[in-house]
C-alpha cells in the first residue's frame, strides 16, 4: 500500500462512511475499492489546492483492529460515526479508542447526525433518548475529537442576536473536508507559484512565506480550538487568528520588496 490513509468508522447504522466518502470525493457512486487488509478498503482521494496536491487513500474500517505496523504508521486522520440520538453512542465508540489511539493520528474528528441542546428525556420504555451537545463537546475536548454534525439543527447555533458572525461554523462534510485538506500530508507536493489552476484570479501571486506556512499547518489545530470555545471568546480568537495571518502576508511583502531591492 502507497500513501497515508485517512480512517472512517462508524457504529451507527443511519451514518455510513462509504456516502461521506461519496460526498468527499463528489461523485455519484464510489469507485471499485483496493482491499489493504481484512475489512478495510480504499478509496484513492486526490486532493488539490491552491498550495499543494497529494493522493490520500480514504479507507473504510468494518471491524476493530489496527492491522499491522505499516498501516497504523500511514494513518493521518480517524473520523469516527455515531449516533446521537442514543443513550449509549459514545459508549460504543469508546469502545474503537483503544485501537485508534495506535494509529497516532494528528486529525481526529467524531461526526453525527445531528446534537441536540438538550435532548427531551422520554418516559417511554423503548426511548433510546440522545446525547446533548455540549455532552459530545466535554467527550471530544476529552478524547482530543471535534465534533462534526452532518445536519445540525439551525436553531441551536442562532443566539438571537443580530451581531454578525466574524468566524462562520463550517458543517456537515465541507468541515470534514476542509479538516483533511488543512492537514500536512507526508506526501504533499506543493503547488509552485504561477502554476495553480484555482488560483484567484484577482490575487494571481502565491504567499509563500515561512510564518504563513507555519500558519497554514497549523490551521487544523487552530480551527479545531476554535469551535469548542464560548461565542465570545470565539470571535476574539478569530481576531487573533485573522491579525496573524495579516502579519505573515505583511512579512512576506516587505521580503519580496527587500529582495527587489537587492536585485536592483
Amino acid at each position: 500500500m502507497e500513501g497515508p490513509c485517512a480512517v472512517f468508522a462508524s457504529t451507527c447504522e443511519k451514518i455510513l462512511p462509504e456516502n461521506i466518502i461519496i460526498d468527499i470525493l463528489e461523485v455519484e457512486s464510489l469507485p471499485q475499492p483496493t482491499n489493504i487488509l481484512e475489512n478495510v478498503v480504499a478509496y484513492p482521494w486526490q486532493i488539490r489546492t491552491k498550495y499543494y496536491h497529494a493522493c490520500v487513500n480514504l479507507c473504510v474500517m468494518k471491524e476493530k483492529t489496527i492491522g499491522n505496523q505499516e498501516f497504523a504508521d500511514s494513518v493521518n486522520a480517524v473520523i469516527l460515526c455515531f449516533d446521537s440520538q442514543s443513550d449509549v453512542g459514545l459508549s460504543r465508540i469508546e469502545q474503537w479508542l483503544p485501537f485508534m489511539k495506535e494509529f497516532n493520528s494528528e486529525i481526529k474528528v467524531l461526526v453525527c447526525d445531528y446534537c441536540e441542546e438538550e435532548p427531551l428525556t422520554y418516559q417511554l420504555k423503548d426511548s433510546k433518548g440522545g446525547i446533548s451537545r455540549l455532552t459530545a463537546v466535554n467527550w471530544c475536548i476529552k478524547n482530543g475529537f471535534e465534533l462534526v454534525e452532518l445536519n445540525p439543527q439551525k436553531d441551536d447555533f442562532s443566539d438571537g442576536s443580530d451581531i454578525e458572525d466574524d468566524f462562520p461554523e463550517t458543517v456537515g462534510v465541507k468541515r470534514i473536508v476542509q479538516a483533511l485538506e488543512a492537514h500536512i500530508w507526508p506526501n504533499m507536493i506543493r503547488t509552485p507559484k504561477g502554476n495553480v489552476e484555482e488560483q484567484d484570479k484577482t490575487n494571481p501571486e502565491e504567499i509563500d512565506d515561512d510564518s504563513f506556512a507555519a500558519l497554514f499547518s497549523n490551521l487544523y489545530a487552530m480551527k479545531s480550538k476554535a469551535a469548542n470555545l464560548p461565542e465570545a471568546d470565539r470571535k476574539d480568537f478569530a481576531e487573533k487568528m485573522a491579525l496573524a495571518f495579516w502579519n505573515a502576508t505583511r512579512e512576506s511583502d516587505s521580503d519580496s520588496e527587500n529582495e527587489t531591492n537587492q536585485n536592483n
